[in-house]
């Protein structure tokens, strides 16, 4: 284990677990784990043991194998918010987002479980004049048909933030989502930002290719879907 440079805080004990299943496994899911360090609650990680292993951690006395991880405790040097989308359509499937922390060396932490965390709307500056959610809404996993890891259902139900979100869109336009760490050892940590478009999902009828001879001609139609229904349609 390596603790952090010399003139940090002492961390708490980190508790991980060693997970052994019952097929002789000879390796540990992964070689190294990197964890932030905190003042208020321990961040948990699960290690688990496959097969195959070239490092030393643990010793199986049964079958004779040494199993190895090393855990890496570091300070949080920048986060960053994560989404498989800069876009999303008006009363569609809420979308998630995730933070990231690096340390300073641009390392991924491995855990971020039971870290509070501050989400908000953010101004922007080339919608001025508009109430902040308008176009978009935070959302709690509880108010939608998703199963978010545990931790995340505790820390909802002790009204916290985690490091993942559900946000829905309200109205067409842009919008900024904001997060930062809440704890106050990383006070100094900028806060993330994300800009998100939301869009009317919106598509023509038919959508295939059209071949027409000349001084033809064929009547479009506009339909709109709202979570997975068609609301909508409309001639040109």
């Amino acid at each position: 284990m390596r603790l952090p440079r010399r003139g940090w805080p002492p961390p708490l004990l980190l508790p991980f677990l060693l997970l052994l299943g019952p097929a002789r496994p000879f390796k540990l899911n992964v070689p190294k784990v990197l964890l932030p360090f905190s003042r208020a609650l321990h961040v948990p990680f699960v290690l688990e043991a496959e097969g195959g292993c070239t490092c030393i951690y643990s010793h199986i006395l049964v079958t004779g194998h040494l199993l190895r991880c090393d855990i890496i405790v570091d300070m949080i040097n920048n986060i960053e918010i994560i989404s498989r989308t800069r876009e999303i359509y008006v009363e569609d499937s809420p979308l998630e987002l995730t933070v990231r922390a690096l340390d300073v060396e641009g390392n991924t932490f491995s855990s971020l479980s039971g870290m509070t965390f501050e989400w908000s709307i953010a101004k922007d500056d080339d919608m001025e004049g508009l109430e902040l959610s308008s176009k978009i809404r935070i959302l709690k996993y509880s108010e939608a048909e998703y199963s978010p890891p545990d931790y995340i259902v505790e820390m909802e139900q002790a009204e916290k933030q985690g490091d993942r979100i559900l946000v829905s869109g309200i109205k067409t336009g842009a919008a900024i989502i904001k997060v930062r760490i809440q704890e106050p050892t990383y006070k100094k940590v900028a806060a993330a930002l994300v800009r998100l478009l939301v869009l009317e999902n919106i598509f023509l009828i038919p959508s295939y290719d059209i071949y027409l001879l000349v001084g033809a001609y064929i009547k479009y139609q506009v339909a709109k879907i709202v979570q997975g229904k068609i609301t909508g349609k409309f001639f040109f």
